[in-house]
């Protein structure tokens, strides 16, 4: 078997092991999953390319499709680029994948979009930097007579063809859920939101309050926005344990807070993990959250798959240049990952860490 055909293999096994889709609504609704639970289809009608890598009798072999990521330095959206790579070289398709310099830099992701559109690609798919704003790319897409798939974070005020993403509330209750059994159900809890305005934090902050509201021994003593970084979250985080004692767990929007989190943590005194120690949840993956469960640090992370993401969003592409009906709203699976399941991801993280975009 050839490199694209085991590549191809590999995405068809992942999205039967955990996607979601049967069928689409007759009127470009929601294709709902939920959790890993899925079901057994691909969610588009795009033919793979040639296993051979020609371009004969493969209609996407001139298309262009800009992916822009909110930051390379985040794994999620490296996965997500990634993804999409890897669903280019399936299809046929020239995949361009780009990122702002980092989180929050809205009006550079616009520019780069704009960029993308002047340089003639075919589709944009993004990971808006936050629901609000990025409604300007989404028109100018439109106003080019291009589509915009939406990633990870939904967009208001503007209607992209499709918004691929989980259920966040859902997400982050059952991790939520989690990391309230384990600390028994009582204690004071810290909640480190990611950036304000987006929808992925918003959402995952009310999954984690819901599930704290059921346990009347737990007290939300705080919830407060860190920007999905890491240095920020080690200030909030001290700041916090300033002015709040005893904490038993911090659960957090991404797991790059969580390990800043940890740091003020144990610089305050704090034992980390263990029996009696602060129980950290968080979302996302990454090598170091994923060594920082196996030593005991973060108890729970959840996990939506970036690299389906980012497939999809391709396919999802694809499927609305060559005049396919395309979902307005693909609902992707989520994982818990703990102690007992962390080295079945390292592996990919780690490859994933290594590879080269350029």
């Amino acid at each position: 078997m050839s490199k694209l055909g085991k590549k191809l293999s590999l995405l068809l096994a992942l999205v039967l092991c955990f996607s979601l889709l049967a069928s689409c609504s007759s009127d470009g609704g929601d294709t709902t999953g939920g959790n890993n639970e899925g079901g057994n289809t691909t969610p588009s009608s795009s033919a793979p390319a040639p296993e051979d890598g020609s371009t004969a009798g493969n209609p996407n072999s001139d298309i262009k499709i800009g992916v822009v990521v909110k930051t390379m330095g985040n794994p999620l959206f490296r996965e997500v680029a990634y993804g999409a790579v890897m669903a280019g070289e399936v299809f046929g398709c020239e995949v361009i994948p780009l990122a702002t310099q980092q989180e929050g830099q809205i009006q550079e992701q616009i520019q780069i979009c704009d960029d993308l559109i002047v340089q003639g690609v075919d589709a944009l798919v993004v990971t808006p930097q936050h629901s609000d704003g990025i409604a300007t790319a989404v028109d100018a897409a439109h106003e080019a007579g291009i589509p915009f798939i939406s990633v990870d974070t939904a967009v208001n005020g503007a209607e992209p063809e499709c918004f691929i993403g989980m259920d966040n509330v859902e997400a982050g209750y059952t991790v939520g859920k989690m990391v309230a059994e384990k600390i028994g159900g009582e204690g004071n809890v810290i909640i480190l939101q990611g950036m304000a305005g987006a929808s992925t934090s918003i959402e995952r902050t009310e999954g984690y309050e819901k599930a704290m509201a059921e346990y009347p021994g737990i007290t939300v003593v705080a919830s407060q926005n860190a920007d999905f970084q890491q240095d920020k979250a080690q200030t909030v985080m001290a700041d916090l344990l300033q002015a709040h004692e005893d904490i038993k767990a911090v659960i957090c929007c991404n797991d790059l807070m969580a390990l800043g989190a940890i740091v003020s943590l144990e610089e305050a005194g704090y034992t980390v993990g263990g029996d009696d120690g602060v129980v950290v949840g968080s979302y996302d993956i990454s090598v170091p959250c994923l060594e920082a469960i196996k030593e005991g640090k973060i108890y729970v992370t959840g996990y939506h798959w970036g690299k389906l993401y980012g497939y999809w969003g391709v396919q999802m592409a694809l499927d609305a240049i060559n005049g396919l009906e395309v979902p307005g709203h693909i609902v992707s699976p989520h994982s818990e990952i703990t102690i007992d399941n962390v080295d079945n991801f390292l592996p990919f993280c780690e490859e994933l860490a290594a590879y080269n975009f350029n």
